[in-house]
């Protein structure tokens, strides 16, 4: 059975890869707190309405790329890390990112921080 944390990164994996904009609303309800953040590359990104359009850019990309967890999600609590890289359609793959994260009261993602690269 997959935890809280395990269901919520999911459904973030997806809703990143999910060009539909109602369709990726209704995955980030389920998985983002309302004003939840991500901090990647020196930005960050605050809200859904704000991560929805980074993912939109995403999804959207010519090249094709898919998120895939390098490994499960490590999590204790309320609190994950875990590993990922893109894959494009051309089989090339992005640097591994690894991303430290906490949910809310509620089981929703609240805070991911990203670090690209070894």
């Amino acid at each position: 059975m997959s935890s809280v944390a395990e269901i919520a990164i999911d459904a973030y994996a997806a809703a990143f890869q999910e060009p539909d904009e109602a369709r990726r609303a209704t995955l980030l309800e389920k998985c983002w707190a309302v004003e939840g953040r991500l901090v990647t590359g020196g930005r960050v990104i605050q809200g859904r309405a704000a991560l929805s359009v980074e993912m939109a850019r995403f999804a959207n990309d010519p090249r094709g790329p898919k998120i895939v967890l390098r490994a499960p999600p490590d999590v204790q609590g309320n609190l994950f890390r875990l590993t990922a890289h893109a894959v494009y359609s051309d089989g090339t793959l992005s640097p591994v990112s690894f991303d430290a994260g906490e949910l809310d009261a509620d089981g929703r993602i609240k805070t991911i921080l990203t670090f690209r690269g070894p």
